[in-house]
């Protein structure tokens, strides 16, 4: 009987045992369980963390699957240029030998990306107000390489390409074509040119903000222009701070200290009343309700001859969005913008290219109305205006 106990209790004992071995692998089951639980959520938050360190995930594919499907008019809606013009700036850039691209150095040590690809970033940051960050993952790329891609196109074409495209008019032949074209537009003879500024919105720079301040109240740098009937751009100048008027910017101008050698005699541009009067730079005359019918003459063909430079401005605030706010803290990069627009926009207007927008300037106040020159008229500037007064009669 004892015999039978004994037995009785090592059965309960050898079953207990295995019981409790099989809780303790039960046990052992649920902590690994979870710590290989616990490490993949760490492994997934190490990913996220990376990603979001790297701005966030990119999309892949963009410039070699779907831009080749864009129809011309997508393409050029998009990008703001013709897929010919495209081309052809590619084209020149190409030939230019300034930019990386596979093989060669890299974007500050990294693997250089097409020149196209470069191009194409460079023109959607142009035509569109976004941020590099939206357009570093809609280009597969990161937020530096998507800024250096501009800073190179920006200064490559500012250096290599705008005495090429935007060119005055030197030769008699081309001074004849130009005075004719404007002849076509205002019985106002010997006009060379139709100037003006235009003021790009800006972030307000961190050193001297106030400078920049005009007198709409918003931060600006002026953009001078001068075009012929055409509305190609035959001069610019930008950079001056917004609060200046537009008759400063023209006295410290390059173009304004190599006047008499460029403009030549019997010649002369055409400008609105912000302007001071000169030989070389026709204005209106001020209109105090005492004006006779001949001189009333003179401002309406002036202006017919002079609202050229103001739908140039518009062509170009309606083909390049980035200049209605050009929100970017690095100034001299912001010029070399500005002056790219101008360059491709003469392109496009040598391709005879169709415009996609048109801006209109009309809704933004001039921020030098009802200011007075801040110079004297020049005598001889009168005598020149009086002159041509005649000659209309």
């Amino acid at each position: 009987m004892a015999d039978n106990n004994n037995n009785n209790n090592n059965e309960r004992r050898r079953k207990l045992a295995v019981f409790a071995g099989l809780l303790i692998q039960q046990t052992e089951r649920k902590v690994l369980s979870h710590l290989f639980t616990h490490s993949q959520n760490v492994n997934q938050a190490i990913t996220l963390a990376c990603l979001r360190k790297d701005e966030k995930p990119r999309i892949e594919g963009y410039v070699e699957s779907v831009i080749p499907r864009y129809d011309p008019d997508d393409f050029r809606e998009h990008f703001r240029l013709s897929r010919e013009s495209f081309e052809a700036v590619l084209t020149l850039l190409m030939e230019c030998n300034e930019i990386p691209q596979p093989g060669q150095d890299g974007l500050r040590g990294k693997m250089p990306i097409l020149i196209e690809k470069q191009l194409l970033i460079f023109l959607w940051y142009l035509g569109n107000n976004e941020t590099f960050r939206s357009i570093a993952d809609r280009f597969g790329v990161s937020m530096s390489t998507a800024h250096e891609c501009w800073r190179r196109i920006s200064k490559t074409m500012v250096s290599k390409m705008a005495s090429r495209f935007i060119t005055w008019p030197h030769t008699q032949q081309a001074i004849q074509d130009t005075t004719e074209g404007f002849r076509q537009l205002s019985h106002l003879p010997s006009i060379l040119g139709a100037i003006d500024g235009t003021h790009i919105r800006i972030k307000a720079p961190r050193v001297r903000p106030d400078t920049y301040i005009n007198r709409k109240k918003f931060p600006s740098i002026v953009l001078q222009g001068v075009c012929n009937s055409k509305m190609l751009f035959t001069n610019v100048y930008a950079g001056w701070p917004g609060s200046c008027h537009d008759a400063r910017v023209w006295r410290n101008s390059p173009f304004y200290r190599s006047r008499n050698t460029t403009i030549p005699d019997g010649c002369h541009l055409v400008g609105d009343s912000a302007y001071p009067l000169e030989p070389c730079l026709m204005t209106p005359f001020r209109d105090y309700g005492n004006l006779n019918q001949q001189q009333k003459m003179f401002n309406r063909e002036l202006s017919r001859a002079r609202q050229v430079i103001e739908r140039s401005f518009g062509q170009l605030k309606g083909r390049f969005r980035k200049l209605r706010d050009f929100y970017a803290d690095d100034m001299e990069l912001i010029v070399d913008g500005i002056v790219s627009a101008c360059i491709l926009h003469n392109i496009c207007i040598l391709n005879a290219e169709e415009l996609v927008e048109l801006y209109d300037e009309d809704q933004e106040i001039d921020v030098n109305d009802d200011l007075m020159v801040p110079f004297n008229n020049h005598a001889a500037g009168v005598q020149r205006r009086l002159y041509l007064l005649n000659l209309m009669m």
